[in-house]
Protein backbone atom coordinates (compact mmCIF):
# COMPACT_ATOMS: atom_id res chain seq x y z
CA UNK A 1 0.00 0.00 0.00
CA UNK A 2 2.61 2.23 -1.24
CA UNK A 3 0.04 5.09 -1.85
CA UNK A 4 -1.67 5.33 1.46
CA UNK A 5 2.20 5.03 3.02
CA UNK A 6 3.29 8.43 1.02
CA UNK A 7 1.87 10.98 2.70
CA UNK A 8 2.62 10.23 6.07
CA UNK A 9 6.16 9.92 5.05
CA UNK A 10 6.48 12.68 3.22
CA UNK A 11 5.15 15.24 6.58
CA UNK A 12 8.08 12.62 8.83
CA UNK A 13 10.50 13.53 6.31
CA UNK A 14 9.53 17.34 6.56
CA UNK A 15 9.44 17.43 10.14
CA UNK A 16 13.05 16.49 10.36
CA UNK A 17 14.22 18.19 7.61
CA UNK A 18 12.73 21.57 9.30
CA UNK A 19 13.23 20.46 12.94
CA UNK A 20 15.63 23.05 13.86
CA UNK A 21 13.12 25.94 12.99
CA UNK A 22 10.15 23.91 14.22
CA UNK A 23 11.82 23.32 17.52
CA UNK A 24 12.50 26.06 18.04
CA UNK A 25 8.77 27.57 16.94
CA UNK A 26 7.27 25.22 19.01
CA UNK A 27 9.72 26.67 22.10
CA UNK A 28 11.06 22.78 22.86
CA UNK A 29 15.11 24.31 21.81
CA UNK A 30 15.92 27.56 24.25
CA UNK A 31 17.97 29.11 21.54
CA UNK A 32 17.48 33.09 23.40
CA UNK A 33 18.63 31.60 26.11
CA UNK A 34 22.00 33.42 26.78
CA UNK A 35 23.40 31.45 29.90
CA UNK A 36 22.67 28.69 32.11
CA UNK A 37 22.89 25.31 31.47
CA UNK A 38 21.46 23.59 28.10
CA UNK A 39 21.09 20.92 25.94
CA UNK A 40 19.77 21.72 22.80
CA UNK A 41 20.95 18.20 21.08
CA UNK A 42 18.53 16.90 23.71
CA UNK A 43 15.84 19.72 23.39
CA UNK A 44 16.25 19.03 19.14
CA UNK A 45 15.34 15.07 18.92
CA UNK A 46 12.82 15.32 21.87
CA UNK A 47 10.72 17.50 19.60
CA UNK A 48 11.32 14.73 16.82
CA UNK A 49 10.41 12.04 19.59
CA UNK A 50 7.11 14.00 20.32
CA UNK A 51 6.28 15.08 17.07
CA UNK A 52 6.21 11.13 15.68
CA UNK A 53 4.75 9.88 19.60
CA UNK A 54 7.74 7.62 19.67
CA UNK A 55 7.06 5.85 22.82
CA UNK A 56 10.06 3.79 24.43
CA UNK A 57 10.06 0.85 27.21
CA UNK A 58 13.50 -0.24 29.09
CA UNK A 59 14.64 -4.03 29.41
CA UNK A 60 16.81 -4.77 31.88
CA UNK A 61 18.22 -2.82 34.56
CA UNK A 62 21.24 -0.81 32.84
CA UNK A 63 21.07 2.59 33.71
CA UNK A 64 22.67 5.56 31.04
CA UNK A 65 26.17 6.63 31.51
CA UNK A 66 25.88 9.68 32.91
CA UNK A 67 29.50 10.36 34.19
CA UNK A 68 31.96 13.46 33.78
CA UNK A 69 34.67 10.86 31.73
CA UNK A 70 33.80 10.89 28.28
CA UNK A 71 31.87 7.49 26.91
CA UNK A 72 31.73 6.27 23.67
CA UNK A 73 27.70 4.82 22.78
CA UNK A 74 27.50 2.10 20.66
CA UNK A 75 24.28 1.44 18.80
CA UNK A 76 22.47 -0.66 16.40
CA UNK A 77 21.86 0.67 13.12
CA UNK A 78 18.18 0.29 11.69
CA UNK A 79 17.20 3.35 9.61
CA UNK A 80 16.85 7.04 9.36
CA UNK A 81 14.83 7.48 12.82
CA UNK A 82 18.26 6.27 14.07
CA UNK A 83 19.74 9.53 14.32
CA UNK A 84 17.27 11.13 16.55
CA UNK A 85 15.81 8.03 18.74
CA UNK A 86 19.60 7.05 19.80
CA UNK A 87 20.33 10.56 20.53
CA UNK A 88 17.33 10.93 22.43
CA UNK A 89 18.28 7.66 24.39
CA UNK A 90 21.89 9.31 25.20
CA UNK A 91 19.91 11.90 26.85
CA UNK A 92 21.80 14.23 24.09
CA UNK A 93 25.40 13.25 25.76
CA UNK A 94 27.35 12.34 23.03
CA UNK A 95 28.26 13.61 19.01
CA UNK A 96 27.03 11.46 16.44
CA UNK A 97 29.52 10.08 13.89
CA UNK A 98 27.87 10.30 10.92
CA UNK A 99 28.91 10.05 6.60
CA UNK A 100 29.20 13.14 4.67
CA UNK A 101 26.06 11.92 2.50
CA UNK A 102 23.67 12.68 5.30
CA UNK A 103 24.45 16.31 5.19
CA UNK A 104 23.88 16.65 1.58
CA UNK A 105 20.65 14.90 2.61
CA UNK A 106 19.32 16.50 5.26
CA UNK A 107 21.44 20.22 5.19
CA UNK A 108 18.36 22.40 7.12
CA UNK A 109 19.30 20.10 10.35
CA UNK A 110 22.71 18.54 9.99
CA UNK A 111 24.60 21.91 9.51
CA UNK A 112 23.03 23.37 12.72
CA UNK A 113 23.94 20.11 14.36
CA UNK A 114 27.38 19.71 13.43
CA UNK A 115 27.85 23.75 14.48
CA UNK A 116 26.31 23.27 18.10
CA UNK A 117 28.89 19.99 18.27
CA UNK A 118 26.00 17.32 18.31
CA UNK A 119 27.44 15.62 15.29
CA UNK A 120 30.69 14.56 13.83
CA UNK A 121 30.92 13.83 9.75
CA UNK A 122 33.42 11.77 8.22
CA UNK A 123 34.00 10.56 4.49
CA UNK A 124 33.82 6.83 4.48
CA UNK A 125 36.89 4.84 2.99
CA UNK A 126 40.64 3.88 3.83
CA UNK A 127 42.48 5.86 7.05
CA UNK A 128 46.32 6.49 6.05
CA UNK A 129 47.14 8.17 9.37
CA UNK A 130 45.00 6.65 11.89
CA UNK A 131 46.64 8.89 14.77
CA UNK A 132 45.85 11.87 12.81
CA UNK A 133 42.27 10.68 12.19
CA UNK A 134 42.35 9.78 16.11
CA UNK A 135 43.58 13.47 17.38
CA UNK A 136 41.43 14.76 14.78
CA UNK A 137 38.74 13.64 16.91
CA UNK A 138 39.63 14.10 20.31
CA UNK A 139 40.25 18.14 19.40
CA UNK A 140 36.49 17.54 18.56
CA UNK A 141 35.33 16.01 21.25
CA UNK A 142 37.10 18.44 23.27
CA UNK A 143 35.61 21.57 22.07
CA UNK A 144 31.89 20.03 21.79
CA UNK A 145 29.50 20.30 25.16
CA UNK A 146 28.63 16.55 24.68
CA UNK A 147 30.95 14.09 26.23
CA UNK A 148 30.25 11.52 24.36
CA UNK A 149 30.20 9.77 21.00
CA UNK A 150 27.56 7.76 19.56
CA UNK A 151 29.18 5.04 17.13
CA UNK A 152 27.03 2.53 15.22
CA UNK A 153 29.85 -0.12 14.97
CA UNK A 154 27.78 -2.58 12.12
CA UNK A 155 29.10 -0.26 9.75
CA UNK A 156 25.89 0.03 7.96
CA UNK A 157 22.16 0.21 8.31
CA UNK A 158 20.47 -3.38 8.38
CA UNK A 159 16.72 -4.34 9.53
CA UNK A 160 18.18 -7.99 9.91
CA UNK A 161 17.42 -10.15 12.64
CA UNK A 162 20.88 -10.80 13.37
CA UNK A 163 23.39 -8.04 13.70
CA UNK A 164 26.21 -7.78 11.25
CA UNK A 165 29.88 -7.71 12.41
CA UNK A 166 31.50 -5.49 13.98
CA UNK A 167 33.33 -3.17 12.77
CA UNK A 168 37.10 -2.88 14.76
CA UNK A 169 38.05 1.17 13.94
CA UNK A 170 35.90 3.18 16.89
CA UNK A 171 36.51 0.15 18.98
CA UNK A 172 40.71 0.81 18.32
CA UNK A 173 40.15 4.81 19.13
CA UNK A 174 38.32 3.96 22.61
CA UNK A 175 41.13 1.58 23.64
CA UNK A 176 43.87 3.43 23.00
CA UNK A 177 42.17 6.31 24.68
CA UNK A 178 41.00 4.47 27.56
CA UNK A 179 37.56 5.57 26.93
CA UNK A 180 34.49 3.01 28.29
CA UNK A 181 31.98 2.15 26.14
CA UNK A 182 28.57 1.32 26.53
CA UNK A 183 25.37 -0.55 24.38
CA UNK A 184 22.59 1.19 23.80
CA UNK A 185 20.56 -1.59 21.95
CA UNK A 186 17.00 -0.82 20.63
CA UNK A 187 13.95 -2.68 18.85
CA UNK A 188 11.77 -1.62 16.17
CA UNK A 189 13.14 1.77 15.63
CA UNK A 190 12.83 0.57 11.64
CA UNK A 191 8.91 0.80 12.00
CA UNK A 192 9.75 4.40 13.60
CA UNK A 193 10.93 5.53 10.08
CA UNK A 194 12.17 3.34 6.98
CA UNK A 195 13.32 4.64 4.04
CA UNK A 196 13.60 1.33 2.50
CA UNK A 197 9.87 1.09 2.67
CA UNK A 198 9.07 4.79 2.59
CA UNK A 199 7.29 4.26 5.28
CA UNK A 200 6.67 5.91 9.16
CA UNK A 201 4.59 4.68 12.23
CA UNK A 202 3.41 7.36 14.21
CA UNK A 203 2.73 6.21 17.96
CA UNK A 204 5.59 3.53 17.60
CA UNK A 205 7.25 1.52 20.71
CA UNK A 206 10.98 1.18 20.90
CA UNK A 207 12.55 -1.36 23.16
CA UNK A 208 15.68 -0.49 24.86
CA UNK A 209 18.32 -1.41 26.69
CA UNK A 210 21.50 -0.16 28.53
CA UNK A 211 24.57 -2.45 28.78
CA UNK A 212 26.64 -1.76 31.90
CA UNK A 213 29.94 0.07 31.19
CA UNK A 214 33.09 -2.03 29.38
CA UNK A 215 36.46 -0.03 30.20
CA UNK A 216 39.50 -0.74 28.03
CA UNK A 217 41.42 -0.66 31.43
CA UNK A 218 40.32 -4.16 32.47
CA UNK A 219 41.94 -5.50 29.73
CA UNK A 220 45.62 -6.34 28.80
CA UNK A 221 45.46 -5.95 25.53
CA UNK A 222 42.82 -5.00 22.28
CA UNK A 223 41.88 -8.62 21.58
CA UNK A 224 40.26 -8.79 25.36
CA UNK A 225 38.58 -6.01 25.11
CA UNK A 226 37.15 -6.17 21.05
CA UNK A 227 35.89 -9.88 22.84
CA UNK A 228 34.24 -8.52 25.82
CA UNK A 229 32.41 -5.83 23.78
CA UNK A 230 31.22 -8.43 21.33
CA UNK A 231 30.12 -10.85 24.03
CA UNK A 232 27.74 -7.91 25.53
CA UNK A 233 26.77 -6.69 21.82
CA UNK A 234 25.67 -10.18 21.04
CA UNK A 235 23.57 -10.53 25.02
CA UNK A 236 22.41 -7.12 24.55
CA UNK A 237 21.21 -8.02 20.89
CA UNK A 238 19.37 -11.17 21.89
CA UNK A 239 17.51 -10.19 25.11
CA UNK A 240 16.37 -6.71 23.45
CA UNK A 241 14.95 -8.36 20.26
CA UNK A 242 13.75 -11.38 21.96
CA UNK A 243 12.00 -9.02 24.85
CA UNK A 244 8.09 -9.16 25.26
CA UNK A 245 7.44 -5.48 24.91
CA UNK A 246 4.17 -6.15 26.90
CA UNK A 247 6.03 -6.49 30.04
CA UNK A 248 8.59 -4.24 30.40
CA UNK A 249 7.80 -0.48 31.85
CA UNK A 250 7.97 2.56 30.00
CA UNK A 251 11.68 4.49 29.59
CA UNK A 252 11.87 8.26 30.61
CA UNK A 253 15.03 9.84 29.72
CA UNK A 254 16.30 13.13 30.76
CA UNK A 255 18.50 15.28 29.16
CA UNK A 256 19.12 17.48 32.61
CA UNK A 257 22.78 17.85 32.44
CA UNK A 258 23.37 20.81 35.00
CA UNK A 259 27.02 21.80 34.14
CA UNK A 260 26.26 21.96 30.48
CA UNK A 261 27.14 25.45 29.76
CA UNK A 262 27.63 26.86 26.19
CA UNK A 263 30.40 29.30 25.42
CA UNK A 264 28.98 32.47 23.83
CA UNK A 265 30.40 31.42 20.49
CA UNK A 266 28.41 28.17 20.11
CA UNK A 267 25.30 30.09 21.77
CA UNK A 268 25.68 32.73 18.86
CA UNK A 269 26.26 30.11 16.15
CA UNK A 270 23.10 28.05 17.43
CA UNK A 271 21.07 31.42 17.77
CA UNK A 272 22.47 32.58 14.04
CA UNK A 273 21.38 28.90 12.29
CA UNK A 274 18.27 28.86 13.96
CA UNK A 275 17.00 32.55 12.83
CA UNK A 276 18.46 31.26 9.26
CA UNK A 277 16.32 28.39 9.50
CA UNK A 278 12.81 29.90 10.19
CA UNK A 279 13.55 32.45 7.88
CA UNK A 280 14.19 29.94 5.13
CA UNK A 281 11.08 27.69 6.46
CA UNK A 282 8.88 30.92 6.03
CA UNK A 283 10.43 31.49 2.48
CA UNK A 284 9.81 27.92 1.12
CA UNK A 285 6.30 28.24 2.63
CA UNK A 286 5.32 31.48 0.87
CA UNK A 287 7.08 30.03 -2.34
CA UNK A 288 4.77 26.86 -1.71
CA UNK A 289 1.55 28.99 -0.93
CA UNK A 290 2.57 30.93 -4.30
CA UNK A 291 2.25 27.62 -5.95
CA UNK A 292 -1.06 26.31 -4.58
CA UNK A 293 -2.39 29.67 -5.44
CA UNK A 294 -1.83 29.30 -9.53
CA UNK A 295 -2.74 25.60 -9.50
CA UNK A 296 -5.88 27.02 -7.83
CA UNK A 297 -6.41 29.86 -10.75
CA UNK A 298 -5.63 27.02 -13.23
CA UNK A 299 -8.25 24.73 -12.00
CA UNK A 300 -11.03 27.08 -11.37
CA UNK A 301 -12.77 27.00 -7.54
CA UNK A 302 -14.60 23.43 -8.54
CA UNK A 303 -11.35 21.96 -9.76
CA UNK A 304 -9.84 22.88 -6.83
CA UNK A 305 -12.09 21.86 -4.27
CA UNK A 306 -12.02 18.73 -5.93
CA UNK A 307 -8.56 18.58 -5.57
CA UNK A 308 -8.23 19.71 -2.00
CA UNK A 309 -10.87 17.21 -0.97
CA UNK A 310 -9.19 14.49 -2.48
CA UNK A 311 -6.01 15.71 -1.02
CA UNK A 312 -6.99 16.04 2.72
CA UNK A 313 -8.91 12.50 2.57
CA UNK A 314 -5.51 11.28 0.98
CA UNK A 315 -3.32 12.47 3.85
CA UNK A 316 -5.97 11.91 6.60
CA UNK A 317 -6.09 8.24 5.48
CA UNK A 318 -2.44 7.75 5.58
CA UNK A 319 -1.82 9.19 8.85
CA UNK A 320 -4.34 6.65 10.00
CA UNK A 321 -3.12 3.93 8.26
CA UNK A 322 0.53 4.84 9.53
CA UNK A 323 -0.54 5.31 12.96
CA UNK A 324 1.23 1.97 14.98
CA UNK A 325 0.12 2.02 18.85
CA UNK A 326 0.77 -1.82 18.92
CA UNK A 327 3.53 -3.29 21.21
CA UNK A 328 5.71 -5.04 18.89
CA UNK A 329 6.27 -8.49 18.64
CA UNK A 330 9.79 -9.70 19.32
CA UNK A 331 12.13 -10.93 16.84
CA UNK A 332 13.70 -13.43 18.15
CA UNK A 333 12.86 -16.14 20.40
CA UNK A 334 14.60 -16.28 23.77
CA UNK A 335 17.65 -18.67 22.38
CA UNK A 336 18.41 -16.21 19.40
CA UNK A 337 16.46 -17.89 16.98
CA UNK A 338 14.12 -16.34 14.53
CA UNK A 339 10.30 -15.92 15.85
CA UNK A 340 7.82 -17.13 13.28
CA UNK A 341 5.53 -14.01 12.48
CA UNK A 342 7.84 -11.84 14.76
CA UNK A 343 9.32 -8.28 13.60
CA UNK A 344 8.26 -4.99 14.43
CA UNK A 345 5.14 -3.09 14.91
CA UNK A 346 4.44 -3.02 11.03
CA UNK A 347 6.04 -5.68 9.31
CA UNK A 348 8.64 -7.74 10.19
CA UNK A 349 12.29 -6.08 10.05
CA UNK A 350 9.96 -2.84 8.41
CA UNK A 351 9.94 -5.24 5.07
CA UNK A 352 7.22 -6.95 3.49
CA UNK A 353 8.36 -10.87 4.13
CA UNK A 354 10.64 -10.21 6.71
CA UNK A 355 11.13 -13.98 8.46
CA UNK A 356 13.17 -16.76 6.70
CA UNK A 357 14.59 -14.44 3.88
CA UNK A 358 16.00 -12.02 6.60
CA UNK A 359 17.97 -14.92 8.72
CA UNK A 360 18.66 -16.12 5.03
CA UNK A 361 20.43 -12.83 4.40
CA UNK A 362 22.15 -12.37 7.97
CA UNK A 363 23.36 -16.09 7.01
CA UNK A 364 25.23 -14.97 4.44
CA UNK A 365 26.29 -12.08 5.51
CA UNK A 366 27.98 -13.54 8.36
CA UNK A 367 29.55 -16.15 6.05
CA UNK A 368 30.80 -13.49 3.42
CA UNK A 369 32.73 -11.34 6.76
CA UNK A 370 29.65 -8.96 6.90
CA UNK A 371 28.76 -6.26 4.58
CA UNK A 372 29.88 -3.07 6.64
CA UNK A 373 31.26 -0.41 4.63
CA UNK A 374 35.03 0.70 5.26
CA UNK A 375 36.07 3.20 7.98
CA UNK A 376 35.88 6.57 7.97
CA UNK A 377 37.79 8.93 6.48
CA UNK A 378 39.00 12.50 8.01
CA UNK A 379 36.47 15.21 6.05
CA UNK A 380 38.64 18.18 4.74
Amino acid sequence: MLLLRLPAFWLAVWLMYWSLPLGVLTLYIPVWQLWGARNDTFYWVKFLVTALGIKFRKRGSGELYSGQAPCIYLANHRSWADFFVDAYLAGGRAQMLSRMAVLYAFPMFMAPVIAMRGCIVFKRGRIDDKEAFNKWIDGLVEASPQNGLMVYPEGHRSTLAHSLPLKRGMLHYAYSRKMPVQIIMSANKESVLSEKELHVGFGCTVVTSYSGLISPGDYAGFEGFMAAVQAAWDKEWRDTMSADAAGLPPLHVSGTIDDNHYPPRLVVSQLFFSLLGITLLFAASSITWGWILRAKGVLGPQGAKMVVSFLVAWFAASLAYCYNGQLPKPRLLPDGSEANGGGAGWKAGGRPGGGAAAKGGALKAAAAGGGGGGSPKKSS
